[in-house]
């Protein structure tokens, strides 16, 4: 079992703040992940952020500092763990014990798990390219990929609540929500060609807030008669193009969708291509790791998906430094037959 997508309460505003980067990872063993992945979001220019940053006086300043402590916290766990096979105790500055305290053992356990230290993109406006690129320099040699991911439209984020997603479809011309989701697939396909990611997520991400956010995408179009399939097909053409994966997203179950992310139209038409998946839960908090794990076999069979990938850091986990326009990439890929899931 793999998951390519967390967030914790340790780094994140929105997530579960119970669950520390340290309880979300020892949540995973003890799950049994053989492939855990933490993807802290990238911090955010002080004209982007959300709500609950503001209400507790966040800055770009201070998400900047958050960013480099989870850098910093993610190679310490993952350090003492490829180490001694566990995860070493919270460190002494943390107000809280761990939800997941690690037994003591004289013994040196063996390391079961593939840890991987990513982070989740944003693609705002232009000045979050530059802050991504200075970020990647700074970071380059502990980031094992990027997570790419679109979570606004015209500046204005679309899945932080509904009335902020009717301001992102009143930003389009027209107003609509077929406006919108063309708008986004317009926005993810300049990302995808900026960043090259190595996976890309939550791919239809826009659909969750809307009017029908089930609806089969290979009928929708926007008023002008724009079929909203040609962008999806162009941006999985690109996608496969330079080698990236799509994740196949379990929190589209969780928040009350038919489908994972992406629809199950777009997954058949990416496995018709060629294309591989990997699989994430995107957690954000302990109880959420591993959700909807079960439902996944059925649905990937039902796509015709024979096979998930997962990342794997190249051997002696080594490589050169994760950068922007797919170059540097520190991973390779591993897979395994979707019949043995479960």
């Amino acid at each position: 079992m793999h998951t390519h997508h967390s967030h914790s309460g340790s780094y994140c505003a929105h997530a579960d703040p119970k669950s520390t980067l340290r309880d979300m990872f020892q949540k995973a063993l003890d799950s049994g992940m053989t492939v855990f992945a933490m993807t802290e979001h990238m911090p955010r220019s002080d004209e982007d952020l959300y709500p609950e940053e503001l209400e507790a006086n966040d800055s770009a300043q201070t998400l900047s500092k958050r960013f480099d402590d989870y850098i910093t916290e993610a190679s310490r766990l993952r350090d003492a763990y490829y180490a001694t096979g566990s995860l070493p105790e919270a460190e002494s500055n943390t107000n809280k014990p761990p939800m997941h305290p690690t037994p003591p053992s004289s013994k040196q356990q063996q390391p079961q798990a593939e840890i991987l230290i990513a982070l989740e993109t944003e693609f705002i406006r232009p000045s979050t390219l530059t802050l991504l690129k200075a970020l990647l320099t700074k970071h380059s040699s502990q980031l094992d990929f990027l997570l790419g991911s679109i979570h606004h439209v015209h500046t204005i984020p679309i899945d932080f609540d509904h009335p902020t997603y009717l301001s992102a479809r009143a930003a389009c011309t027209p107003p609509t929500d077929t406006q919108l989701f063309a708008d986004y697939f317009d926005a993810q396909h300049a990302m995808l060609r900026a960043l090259q990611p190595q996976i890309v997520g939550h791919f239809d991400l826009v659909r969750l807030l809307s009017d029908t956010p089930d609806a089969d995408w290979r009928t929708l179009a926007t008023s002008s008669g724009e079929k909203l399939w040609s962008k999806i097909q162009r941006n999985l053409d690109f996608v496969k193009s330079y080698g990236g994966l799509l994740e196949i997203n379990t929190s589209g179950w969780r928040k009350g969708l038919e489908d994972p992310y992406p629809k199950r139209e777009i997954v058949e038409s990416w496995t018709a291509m060629g294309g591989d998946v990997v699989l994430s839960d995107d957690s954000h908090g302990v109880a959420q790791v591993g959700t909807n794990y079960e439902r996944l076999k059925g649905f990937l069979e039902g796509c015709g998906v024979l096979r998930v990938a997962f990342l794997r850091r190249r051997k002696g986990r080594g490589g050169d430094g994760v950068s922007v326009g797919g170059k540097g990439k520190k991973c390779e890929f591993g897979y395994v037959d979707v019949s043995e899931l479960w």
